[in-house]
């Protein structure tokens, strides 16, 4: 089946790392890929303990798209469609029961990934396991296929008062 954490709330990958947690408990084989991220945030080195999860991230992103150059913004787009291919051939060999694809749906909302490349490769995940999306602004094709669908609302984040992303909380 397939989950979308969508909205613009905090807490969409936590509750997506939650359900990949909960997978590797039972025994379970889990791939977590993460689009637009630079592999630091302290979930992975977690996830990574597990003998069952593989994590999967898009190596040489640096900072949030939107405060990126025009060039930077290039680069980032051609190294997560080079991604997406990679991907796609780890899902054969690994045939994970559980595929969580943090932030694709953001990747195809500013553009980084075209729906139809996005949508591709997540019905070529479900034929593994269950699938998991994150991302604000998740393309209604992709709602539409939807098992489950959470829209993360913020109602107040510190962010809104000058509080920086903190270690632990953030990422």
């Amino acid at each position: 089946m397939l989950h979308i954490y969508t909205g613009g709330g905090k807490g969409k990958t936590t509750a997506a790392l939650g359900l990949a947690l909960r997978m590797l408990g039972h025994g379970k084989k889990v791939l977590v890929c993460q689009f637009l991220k630079d592999g630091t945030s302290g979930e992975l080195e977690a996830l990574s303990q597990f003998r069952n999860a593989t994590i999967w991230v898009s190596g040489d992103v640096q900072g949030f798209y939107s405060r990126m150059s025009v060039t930077e913004q290039e680069k980032t787009r051609k190294l997560v469609r080079q991604e997406i291919e990679g991907i796609q051939e780890a899902l054969s060999m690994l045939q994970p029961d559980m595929i969580l694809l943090d932030e694709l749906a953001e990747a195809i909302s500013i553009g980084c990934v075209n729906e139809e490349a996005g949508m591709e490769l997540v019905r070529e995940a479900m034929k593994y396991g269950e699938v998991v999306v994150t991302g604000q602004k998740a393309p209604k094709a992709m709602i539409q296929l939807a098992d489950y669908v959470s829209d993360i609302q913020c109602v107040r984040h510190p962010y809104a008062k000058g509080v920086d992303a903190r270690e632990g909380i953030e990422y």
